[in-house]
C-alpha cells in the first residue's frame, strides 16, 4: 500500500507509481458506461485523477532542491504539520492526508523557487 510508503521509497518508486496510475485511468475509462453511473466510480475515478495530480508534485517536492525551509512552507500552503527532514518514517499517508491537491498552485511557486535557489 502505497499510503504507508516512507518518503525516501516514495521517491525512488514515483515513476512505477505514475506508470501504475496510468493504467487505472485507462482501465477505468473503458469500463462500461452503465458502471459509470454509480457514485463508487465517480469516486474511483476522482481518487485517481487527484493522485495523478499529486504525482507530479510528489516529484518535485523530491528534488534535491527541496530543504527544510521548503517543507515548512508546503506545511503552512497545505495547512498541516509534518517533519520529512531526518525524519526515516515520514510516510506518504502525511502529504495525502495534507490534500496537496488544494494546494498545488502554492506548492509549484515554493519548488520553482527551490530550483532558482539552488542555481
Amino acid at each position: 500500500d502505497w499510503k504507508l510508503m516512507v518518503w525516501e521509497a516514495v521517491t525512488c518508486n514515483i515513476s512505477e507509481m505514475s506508470d501504475v496510475m496510468e493504467s487505472y485511468a485507462n482501465r477505468c475509462k473503458k469500463l462500461p458506461g452503465k458502471l459509470r453511473e454509480y457514485e463508487s466510480f465517480s469516486q474511483l475515478n476522482r481518487e485517481i485523477n487527484d493522485f495523478q495530480t499529486i504525482l507530479p508534485l510528489l516529484r518535485e517536492l523530491s528534488k534535491d532542491s527541496i530543504k527544510a525551509r521548503h517543507w515548512e512552507d508546503v506545511a503552512v500552503a497545505c495547512n498541516a504539520k509534518f517533519d520529512v527532514v531526518g525524519n526515516a518514517d515520514f510516510k506518504l499517508e502525511t502529504l495525502l492526508k495534507a490534500d496537496l491537491v488544494s494546494a498545488r498552485d502554492e506548492i509549484e511557486e515554493i519548488t520553482d523557487g527551490a530550483d532558482k535557489q539552488l542555481k
